[in-house]
C-alpha cells in the first residue's frame, strides 16, 4: 500500500476480505479490481463504492462474462430496439462442484462466502442478463435448497446451510420479468441466457436469434453480422481459459469467456477516466438481487427492491439470519 509504484490492486481473496482490503487500497490511492461477489453485504458494498468516490479511483468488479461474444451481441440487440420491447429474460447457470469443493475453510459459510451457488457461481450469469436488459429490478421471489453437498449442511450458520441450488423470479419496474437459476448440484451442466422481445428472441449457449416475421428475421441476422462492434484487439484473449471443475462438452463456454478483456476494461478506465463496464455500482446490482432472493427464500415472501438500509438483510445473510428463529 505504501509503494508509490503500485497504481492498482486486484483483490482475489475470499469474499469476506473484499471489503477491508478494497477500502485500504482505495484509501492508499490505488485503483481496485475486486473479485465477485463485490462484498458479502450491501452495506459493505456501499462503503466500498463511497470509498472509491472519495478517493477518485476506479473500483471495478470481476464479471468477465459481460465481455463474451453472446452477451455483447444481446446487449447490442436490446439497445438497438430491433427486438422491440424486451419483456422476458432468463439466466441459468446450472453447474456442478464435487462435495470436496466446500471443504476449503471459508467456503460454505454465510459470513465468509456470502452465499452459495448464487453468489459463488450464478452471480456471473445474473449480472450479464441484468446488464443486457438494462432495467431496474423492483421485486424478487426466491427459493433455495441444499441437496447434494454435506459440508454446507454441517456448517449451517444461523440454522440454515448455504444453498447448492437457487431459483429466483425477478420483476422489473416496467413489469417485465426474468427467471434465474444457479446451481452447483446439477451434473449435466449447462449455461443459458435467453431474452424475448415483441419482434424476436435470442439465446446464448448455443447462440440463436429468431423472429417469426421473415423481414425482421433478416434484419436480426444483418444486425449481428454488421453492427455489433468487436472487442478491442488488445482485449482479445490469446488462449481459452479452462474451468478445472468443469467437464468439457457441447455446452462448454467459448474461449472469449476470459479475464483478458475484463482487465483490459479496468486498465482503460484508469487511463481514460471513462467508467468501467463492470464498475462498483454494476457489481452492487447483482448483489442486491441476490440479497433479495436470499431474504425471500428465508422469510417465504417476495422482497421489494431496493432493499432498505434498515432491513437486517442489508447487512448480509448472516445478519438477517441472526434476526430469525428456526
Amino acid at each position: 500500500m505504501a509503494d508509490p509504484n503500485v497504481d492498482a490492486v486486484i483483490v482475489t481473496t475470499p469474499p469476506f476480505l473484499h471489503h477491508p482490503m478494497t477500502i485500504a487500497a482505495l484509501q492508499a490511492g490505488k485503483h481496485v479490481l475486486c473479485e465477485k461477489p463485490l462484498a458479502v453485504s450491501l452495506r459493505e458494498a456501499d462503503e466500498m463504492i463511497a470509498a472509491a468516490q472519495r478517493a477518485g479511483r476506479v473500483l471495478s468488479t470481476v464479471s468477465q462474462g459481460r465481455f463474451a461474444e453472446a452477451p455483447q451481441r444481446m446487449h447490442a440487440l436490446v439497445q438497438s430496439g430491433v427486438l422491440g420491447k424486451v419483456f422476458f429474460g432468463k439466466a441459468d447457470g446450472q453447474w456442478y462442484r464435487p462435495p470436496s469443493y466446500y471443504e476449503l475453510w471459508w467456503r460454505g459459510t454465510w459470513a465468509r462466502e456470502g452465499g452459495g451457488a448464487g453468489t459463488g457461481q450464478g452471480i456471473h450469469i445474473l449480472d450479464q442478463v441484468l446488464w443486457i436488459l438494462g432495467k431496474r429490478p423492483v421485486q424478487v421471489f426466491g427459493k433455495i435448497g441444499t441437496f447434494v453437498h454435506p459440508v454446507p449442511r454441517a456448517k449451517a450458520e444461523g440454522g440454515l446451510p448455504i444453498e447448492d441450488t437457487a431459483l429466483g423470479i425477478i420483476t422489473f419496474e416496467d413489469g417485465s420479468i426474468m427467471e434465474f437459476c444457479a446451481a452447483v448440484s446439477q451434473q449435466l451442466e449447462r449455461s443459458q441466457i435467453e431474452i424475448a422481445g415483441e419482434r424476436g428472441s435470442a439465446q446464448a449457449y448455443p447462440w440463436a436469434v429468431y423472429s417469426a416475421d421473415p423481414a425482421t428475421n433478416e434484419r436480426l441476422a444483418q444486425f449481428i453480422e454488421l453492427e455489433v462492434p468487436p472487442l478491442p484487439a488488445d482485449w482479445q484473449p490469446k488462449k481459452p481459459e479452462l474451468d478445472p471443475y468443469r467437464n468439457p462438452g457441447p455446452n462448454a463456454l467459448p474461449p472469449v469467456w476470459s479475464m483478458v478483456p475484463q482487465i483490459g476494461d479496468f486498465l482503460t478506465a484508469i487511463q481514460t477516466g471513462r467508467p468501467s463496464l463492470t464498475g462498483g455500482d454494476e457489481g452492487r446490482r447483482a448483489l442486491e438481487v441476490l440479497a433479495g432472493l436470499y431474504r425471500s427464500a428465508i422469510l417465504g415472501t417476495p422482497t421489494e427492491l431496493p432493499l432498505s438500509p434498515d432491513d437486517p438483510f442489508y447487512g448480509g445473510v448472516a445478519a438477517g439470519l441472526a434476526q430469525q428463529r428456526y
